[in-house]
């Protein structure tokens, strides 16, 4: 090997909710994004952060060498919450958790597909 990390990004619609979804895992995007939020609110984050902005558009940004199932897990809960806020989805007793729990399956399984290729 020549010691060069893996860099990687993938691109997703999420239909009806109007949202497009970007993965990026790997050292320069994890770079990026230390530089976009500062690096007091990394150090905070440093397996991997959700980047929104207010377009309909969302980042997930995963470092490479502490990605896990359960890292992609916890950003992708912040993503739905986020898709379900923009879109003025409320979760509640009355309205119940339906439509985050399919959005968040959705969201994952698009995610999961791609990490499955990325991560050996």
């Amino acid at each position: 090997k020549s010691g060069k990390k893996s860099e990687h990004r993938y691109s997703f619609y999420i239909p009806i909710y109007n949202v497009r979804c970007r993965l990026y895992y790997g050292p320069r995007y994890a770079e990026e994004a230390k530089r976009f939020m500062g690096e007091d609110a990394w150090q905070l984050n440093t397996e991997a952060v959700t980047l929104t902005s207010t377009g309909g558009e969302l980042s997930l940004v995963f470092s490479d060498d502490r990605f896990s199932v359960e890292v992609m897990a916890h950003e992708v809960y912040h993503a739905t919450k986020y898709v379900l806020h923009i879109r003025g989805i409320i979760e509640n007793e009355e309205a119940g958790e339906e439509p985050g729990a399919y959005l968040y399956e959705y969201i994952f399984s698009r995610c999961f597909e791609q990490a499955k290729k990325w991560v050996k």
